[in-house]
């Protein structure tokens, strides 16, 4: 039905916008990758290739590096009886040199599908951490120095991203432009300053099912001092008044000061992991 003979890859451009809408919205399988941005928002970005027999499209996969040395595989589809592992091996060969090209390391990927483990094993991924997902149902909070928290402005962004930066080893730092997603997605972003300087950040956002604590970062040599602590307890006040009762969290299962932090705070684990993949393209 789809002879791989007559198979042909190619990067998108902005106008496969449509195209690629009514892709998506037809696949029959989909891993999006956890963050902020939006598929549609990565057209034109390489690698974002798509494996198509004439012109019809087969599936697609994109993991433009960002930052510069990881390229999180933020997007694969398929179509309706198109071949799994073949179109996914087709288009992850084709991705990995355009990745090494751009300056990635490696390729990142969060296991979010449990259809997807057994093809990223097949292509040269091995599992190098999980993500381990926490909730808060309420319960009494500690009071906040809030004298040392604030509002985030869009100006912060430079100081949070260096501060993210130093906070958290590959592949989990963000860059600039996914805080400043993150930032626009919040419901609650703050900063925490000591003299005048950012030496943590919290970016909490909202839905139907409560609050989720996004993203928390703490200046190293700050660490140890409580500064993650206060910046949790405000987020959970301040939306508390908000009505969002409940708040999620996930953190990287080696993280263990992270995962003392919520437990500390009447946060427990919900059961709920995801394993992270990752293939070095160099060494």
């Amino acid at each position: 039905m789809f002879p791989r003979s007559e198979w042909t890859i190619r990067q998108t451009t902005p106008a496969d916008r449509d195209d690629a809408a009514r892709f998506l919205a037809s696949a029959h399988r989909r891993h999006l990758h956890l963050d902020w941005s939006q598929p549609l928002e990565l057209m034109g970005r390489a690698p974002f290739l798509i494996l198509q027999r004439h012109k019809r499209w087969l599936a697609c996969l994109a993991c433009p590096p960002d930052p510069v040395d990881v390229a999180w595989l933020r997007l694969f589809a398929i179509a309706p009886g198109a071949p799994l592992a073949p179109c996914f091996r087709k288009l992850i060969r084709a991705a990995v040199p355009e990745a090494a090209r751009m300056g990635a390391s490696r390729i990142s990927a969060l296991a979010t599908r449990t259809w997807l483990r057994p093809l990223l094993e097949d292509t040269g991924f091995a599992p190098t951490n999980e993500m381990i997902f926490f909730e808060w149902d309420g319960g009494p909070l500690d009071p906040v120095r809030q004298s040392a928290i604030r509002d985030m402005l869009p100006e912060d962004l430079p100081e949070v991203q260096a501060v993210d930066e130093r906070a958290f080893q590959s592949p989990w730092q963000h860059s600039q432009k996914a805080l400043e997603q993150a930032l626009e997605a919040a419901a609650l972003a703050s900063v925490y300053e000591l003299q005048g300087q950012i030496v943590g950040y919290q970016i909490s956002t909202a839905s139907a099912l409560g609050a989720h604590l996004a993203r928390l970062a703490v200046e190293p040599r700050y660490q140890g001092r409580g500064i993650g602590r206060e910046l949790v307890l405000h987020a959970l006040t301040a939306l508390g008044r908000l009505g969002l009762g409940r708040m999620t969290v996930n953190t990287q299962a080696d993280n263990l000061p992270s995962r003392r932090l919520y437990q500390s705070l009447g946060f427990r684990e919900t059961g709920m992991r995801i394993r992270l993949y990752e293939r070095l393209l160099r060494v």
